[in-house]
């Protein structure tokens, strides 16, 4: 059921995405960025530690016109530690405002954005010693802020942050395993067709 309801809302904001895109320009992108999450490993009952900071890639596509950005996100992180091993995948719906352009030095435009975001995290979790090997799904959102450089019509450079909250769990014979929240800087380069 949990898992359908996710489905359900995923492709209503998506197709809402779509809807709205009638009135917009495309563009696609790249990001980089290093992540921060609260992750609790406990064996029954007994902490036995919490995620660093890791690597974190995405790819984005959407839809923008001079104010608004609506676009899927799908982020990447690959979390080794020790005996430890973590694979998060997100994929996410997102709207941000954005100000109109700054003009710096008279040739490079810049402005910021704030939004938010709402989709679907998948981890696959590992731990060698226990024997520990788990995949699990549930609801993501959260919201973000950053700065778009543009170079000429077609590019940009954003710089950004994103903090996103969840309430996926998972806990097998003892082992817990349980995320909070997550924050991530990047940057990111766009190109706006």
């Amino acid at each position: 059921m949990k898992k359908s309801l996710m489905a359900m809302l995923m492709v209503g904001s998506l197709i809402s995405v779509g809807v709205a895109a009638e009135e917009y320009s495309p563009f696609a992108g790249v990001e980089f960025g290093s992540e921060k999450a609260s992750v609790d490993w406990s064996l029954y009952g007994t902490h036995v530690g919490t995620t660093d900071r890791e690597r974190v890639w995405g790819l984005k596509g959407g839809f923008y016109d001079s104010n608004t950005r609506v676009y899927a996100g799908f982020h990447y992180v690959d979390a080794d530690e020790g005996d430890t091993k973590e694979r998060w995948y997100d994929l996410t719906a997102n709207l941000e405002a954005t100000t109109e352009p700054y003009t710096l030095m008279g040739r490079i435009a810049a402005s910021g954005f704030v939004g938010a975001h709402l989709g679907a995290i998948q981890i696959r979790a590992e731990n060698s010693t226990v024997g520990y090997d788990e995949k699990g799904t549930d609801f993501v959102y959260g919201i973000q802020a950053g700065v778009n450089i543009l170079f000429g019509r077609h590019f940009n450079m954003e710089v950004g942050a994103r903090k996103s909250w969840s309430a996926l769990e998972m806990d097998v014979d003892g082992v817990k395993f349980k995320l909070d929240h997550y924050y991530n800087l990047y940057a990111g380069v766009n190109y706006y067709f």
